[in-house]
């Protein structure tokens, strides 16, 4: 059976088979440059070098890139005393219908026995694919003869994918000398989104911004350079909102719905979700100020430190009630700005947003005017 991608990684020179699947497409790109690059560094001779691109339309393309495959392992270098074959990206072991076609499940299920037979040969094989049909014989086949890993990256709705997210920023910074704060690792991890391609593109970039003689990243450099994804976008009203900033709320809900005619990734009801999450985060932080973990003006080290100790009594056991299963800097935020309203405001905060959600799907009037409105009747004093 593959192996798990949060295990180390192995020395891959001594690997002859790698097989990469997954939905991680960022991830497994990286691991395989990581393969090929242990593979070509460590031969001090020439290697011969073949590369087959694996993405397919129909199943008869599948059976031609399969031939193809099948025909450069079974032929020896001719010129180099090694060779390397890279099967890559291929989207024909899943569910869909050319995955599921006869032919290709026979051909590729004849694989593995392929492999066997170069065991101890100068060839080695990288395969990497898109997500696989775990159901098929081939994907337990494939583990017993090759290195293989199922990466499927971070899943937004699970509470874990922030804590890889943190590992992998801290991770990414050091490549670049830099370290960089636990309160700053989280506003990026806010800020960003589970996305670790985009945050590897911003780390980059974050990096080169400050240069060699700022070895430190904080928040404020992070402001200053990160783009503005539809999460940070977001966040940033929602935190407005928090604030209790009418000016500012009103100005950034202009420039989120201006661009809703050109991103299709944007959506009123998105917009309108990051500010319940707020109203919910800053119910969560009120309550948790009146326990005796929770003193006023807590840095994030000492809120965070609080919030991970709780006894397990005091949580509730489902989920979307469970501070601890809500994102760390957000609640935080939310901790510093709960003094802005009162109980009662916060409770109708959250009342007027949902009827909001039902208003905006089942009215046909003018659903900025109708946000707008309703987040005036919240934020200003009666």
């Amino acid at each position: 059976m593959p192996n798990s991608a949060k295990k180390k990684s192995p020395e891959w020179n001594n690997l002859q088979f790698v097989f990469l699947c997954g939905e991680d497409e960022f991830g497994i790109e990286r691991k395989a440059l990581d393969v090929l690059g242990q593979w070509e560094f460590t031969n001090e001779d020439d290697v011969e070098f073949t590369t087959i691109d694996g993405r397919v339309s129909n199943a008869s393309e599948a059976r031609e890139k399969l031939s193809k495959f099948l025909l450069e392992i079974q032929t020896l270098p001719f010129f180099t005393p090694s060779k390397i074959v890279f099967l890559k990206k291929t989207n024909f072991l899943g569910e869909d219908r050319t995955s599921s076609s006869k032919d290709v499940s026979d051909f590729v299920g004849g694989i593995p026995e392929e492999l066997k037979k170069l065991k101890g040969s100068n060839i080695k094989i990288l395969w990497t694919s898109g997500k696989v049909d775990k159901r098929k014989s081939f994907y337990k086949a494939i583990g017993k003869v090759a290195h293989a890993e199922s990466i499927d990256g971070w899943n937004s709705r699970s509470r874990n994918w922030q804590n890889e997210a943190r590992r992998f920023i801290k991770n990414e910074f050091n490549l670049h000398k830099k370290s960089i704060s636990p309160k700053a690792i989280d506003f990026l991890v806010e800020f960003g989104g589970a996305n670790p391609r985009q945050l590897c593109q911003e780390i980059e970039k974050i990096s080169l911004y400050a240069g060699d003689e700022n070895p430190d990243i904080d928040i404020k450099t992070i402001r200053k350079v990160a783009i503005r994804t539809k999460e940070a976008e977001a966040f940033v009203l929602a935190e407005a909102l928090g604030n209790r900033d009418l000016k500012s709320v009103l100005h950034l809900l202009d420039k989120e719905i201006a661009t809703l005619s050109t991103n299709k990734s944007k959506s009123i009801i998105a917009i309108l979700y990051s500010l319940i999450s707020k109203a919910r985060a800053l119910l969560f932080s009120e309550a948790l100020i009146k326990t005796p973990f929770f003193r006023p003006g807590l840095s994030y080290s000492g809120f965070k430190s609080a919030l991970d100790s709780m006894p397990e009594a005091m949580l509730s056991p489902e989920a979307k009630y469970n501070p601890q299963n809500m994102p760390a800097y957000g609640l935080y935020l939310a901790y510093q700005q709960v003094g802005n309203y009162t109980n009662m405001e916060l409770k109708q905060m959250l009342k007027v947003l949902l009827e909001t959600n039902i208003q905006l799907v089942t009215s046909s009037g003018d659903s900025l005017i109708l946000l707008q409105n309703n987040l005036i009747k919240i934020i200003n004093r009666s």
